[in-house]
């Protein structure tokens, strides 16, 4: 499985040290309950989908709610 941060984390707008905390994350296989914020078009729903479908070796089935 690659790490989550091969090839969309690296190309995304998501800072440096929130790759390398989501990697130790990954690493420790515990995904406690994320906040994202920000503005409009910087990553918020594509990092959290790029973490539920390859987090863990399963995909997680999810419900996707936006408050916008």
């Amino acid at each position: 499985m690659d790490n989550i941060s091969n090839k969309f984390l690296s190309d995304s707008l998501v800072e440096k040290n929130i790759v390398s905390f989501l990697l130790k994350l990954q690493k420790k296989k515990f995904l406690p309950n994320l906040i994202f914020e920000g503005a409009p078009g910087t990553g918020k729903t594509s990092t959290a989908r790029d973490i539920i479908l390859n987090f863990f070796e399963q995909p997680m089935e999810y419900i996707e709610l936006n408050s916008s």
